[in-house]
């Protein structure tokens, strides 16, 4: 056997560990003690927009404000690691988003979805924070991956992902890999991302939302209105929900 055959084996034994460390790891937070034979597995890296500082980074003052919920605002029953949150860097926790599988053939037809975390750096991990998402009772095949944030339009993947056991396919919207023209913000750095303002999600940024952001002004906290991610809703929030305005999300 060649060196370079040796080298690829050894990463790709690696990798497979590494997958069924984390594999273990969800299982052990599955509830009802659900543990299906079937999976499949995949990464994701996005930027939002709101807390984008256009240097391959995303703002984290709503981790350094404590004030992102331990338990997941898209379903309670994903809970975090809490020791996540003393991360710093580009690994320091930005905030919860929510990842969807959907059909191959149909895009409509939701077949699999979770709460996750995106990190400073665009890399979506976990709740126990391994970059590897498992999806439980999947077989091996082709899905549209979508990713939703409670006050960004979602995207959802241009095309169809094969996605498997132990392949670790990555999904990077950072490179604009979305369904849709012009369905992401184009950064000055040339890097894409989810348009910040939906902040009643519903998928449309309109005056409904500008409402929210100006009522909601000069309060501090984990609120839907403040678009920036900075912990305070201010004019900056009400400013980018305006230039932002009739938006919508191209995700089915």
């Amino acid at each position: 056997m060649s060196k370079h055959i040796k080298l690829l084996s050894f990463f790709f034994f690696i990798s497979f560990m590494a997958i069924n460390a984390a594999k273990a790891e969800f299982d052990k937070a599955l509830p009802n003690g659900k543990n299906e034979t079937a999976f499949v597995t995949l990464s994701v890296k996005a930027f939002l927009q709101g807390a984008y500082n256009n240097n391959g980074l995303m703002n984290d003052k709503l981790r350094q404000k404590s004030l992102i919920p331990v338990v997941s605002p898209y379903n309670p029953g994903f809970t975090m690691n809490t020791s996540l949150l003393k991360n710093t860097g580009s690994h320091a926790i930005v905030d919860w988003v929510h990842i969807e599988l959907r059909d191959g053939y149909n895009p409509r037809t939701l077949l699999g979805e979770q709460s996750a975390l995106i990190q400073r750096d665009g890399r979506v991990v976990s709740c126990d924070g391994h970059t590897a998402l498992f999806f439980e009772g999947l077989d091996i095949g082709r899905y549209y991956i979508v990713i939703r944030h409670r006050n960004h339009l979602a995207v959802m993947s241009h095309e169809p992902v094969l996605l498997d056991e132990v392949v670790l396919n990555t999904v990077d919207f950072t490179a604009g890999y979305a369904f849709g023209a012009k369905s992401m913000k184009i950064n000055y750095d040339g890097t894409s991302s989810l348009f910040a303002g939906d902040a009643n999600g519903d998928n449309t940024i309109n005056s409904a939302d500008q409402s929210m952001a100006w009522n909601e002004r000069n309060q501090i906290g984990y609120l839907d209105a403040d678009v920036s991610m900075d912990g305070f809703t201010s004019s900056t929030d009400h400013s980018m929900v305006w230039n932002n305005r009739n938006k919508s999300s191209q995700a089915p």
